[in-house]
């Protein structure tokens, strides 16, 4: 079985979450963006083995605390190819001295992450808030970064954001399921049928 746990770090309050399989007890971390030992607190008392540590994009509010987990954990860093320069480039805006972790696994293309012959993380590329945003869809579930948030969407006015791309991403978010749970990079969780009626980019 599947679960997630969502935990809130960092001074921009980022969405930080584990995702798991139960019957195997591996999985993934996406986007932890601060507080390492917040998050290493939770993965102690859940008692998952981390394969993968994603950023849905390179700005330091997701990526901060990349390099304390993969040292505790062993596990490998994922982001995208285009997010590189742009990781590079926040630490500008980072709240402390920061170093940006080296990537592991550069993604290039939309793919697909297997962790366990259950827990299979499928990577949308959806750039617009930063070149290198990507989208992670899970059993029902589509974890968003900074792309969609609920009733909105992410800024597009920072370096490497584009309104046209994001546009052109939220057309392949808009072809999932409606009752696709989405989860976003900061703020609460919502699903697609709402956004279709009430988020006004996505008109």
């Amino acid at each position: 079985m599947l679960k997630f746990e969502r935990i809130i770090v960092g001074v921009l309050r980022t969405n930080c979450y584990i995702i798991y399989d139960e019957s195997s007890g591996q999985g993934v971390i996406i986007d932890p963006g601060g507080e390492p030992s917040k998050i290493i607190k939770v993965l102690n008392k859940i008692d998952v083995e981390i394969k993968y540590i994603i950023a849905t994009h390179g700005h330091f509010d997701h990526v901060l605390g990349v390099t304390a987990l993969k040292e505790y954990t062993n596990s490998k860093f994922v982001i995208h190819k285009a997010d590189i320069e742009i990781m590079e480039h926040s630490r500008i805006w980072a709240p402390q001295e920061w170093n940006p972790p080296e990537p592991d696994i550069i993604l290039n293309t939309e793919c697909t992450i297997t962790v366990t012959d259950t827990l299979k993380l499928s990577i949308l590329h959806t750039p617009g808030h930063t070149p290198g945003s990507i989208c992670i869809h899970v059993d029902n579930k589509l974890f968003t970064g900074d792309t969609l948030f609920k009733g909105t969407i992410g800024r597009t006015d920072l370096p490497g954001g584009s309104p046209e791309l994001i546009l052109s991403s939220l057309e392949k978010i808009k072809k999932f399921p409606k009752n696709t749970i989405i989860l976003p990079g900061h703020g609460p969780s919502t699903i697609l049928e709402y956004e279709l009626k009430y988020n006004p980019y996505l008109h």
